[in-house]
């Protein structure tokens, strides 16, 4: 049950959340392809703005900006050479042709750290989006920027589809996201700071 203070705006994301769920199950490994490609070239693109960004918002050090930079680029790179995973097979037993399926059970939510604030998104990111989930990325409220800014990365690499962006920090409201039904994955990266 959503209270009213919170049911426009988590009512609404959740339900766009779910939506988009069937949506990205869908993706075909060309689609899952194209997206990691431009949200490599968006990093390439947007690395200065990046490094900025984590040098005056978590006071990273600029080789310390440029690595998780590098991070984060190697994992959408490798996302994108992993696109063509089969979420089914075919398993023969007793002579039984048996169809396995293995589906996500739900949109994920990811709450990331503000150590990492783009290499530990990008993880929960690639993989959600090559199981074929929709995501709610919740940054640490320590890197609220950047993560903000890999979002937009994101959302013009999915044409803002099957990612959304959760900026509260209201324990109450994240509570209340993270007991819907309508959440199937949480992944959570952080210490106590990071979950508040």
């Amino acid at each position: 049950i959503i209270d009213i203070k919170m049911k426009t705006k988590a009512t609404d994301l959740l339900t766009k959340l779910s939506a988009d769920y069937f949506k990205v199950l869908n993706l075909t490994p060309r689609e899952k392809k194209g997206i990691f490609s431009k949200i490599k070239k968006e990093i390439l693109i947007n690395k200065k703005q990046l490094l900025n960004l984590m040098v005056k918002e978590i006071k990273l050090t600029k080789k310390d900006s440029e690595k998780e930079i590098l991070r984060a680029y190697k994992t959408f790179d490798i996302a994108e050479k992993q696109s063509n995973y089969n979420k089914e097979k075919e398993i023969s037993k007793n002579g039984i042709m048996i169809k396995e399926k293995r589906l996500a059970r739900g949109p994920l939510f990811a709450i990331t750290p503000y150590s990492s604030p783009l290499s530990s998104p990008a993880h929960k990111i690639a993989l959600g989006i090559i199981a074929g989930t929709s995501i709610l990325f919740k940054p640490s409220h320590l890197a609220k920027q950047v993560g903000k800014a890999l979002f937009k990365i994101i959302s013009r690499a999915t044409k803002s589809q099957y990612i959304y962006f959760y900026g509260g920090d209201s324990q109450k409201d994240l509570q209340k996201i993270i007991s819907d039904d309508r959440i199937g994955i949480l992944s959570f990266t952080g210490g106590y700071e990071t979950g508040k």
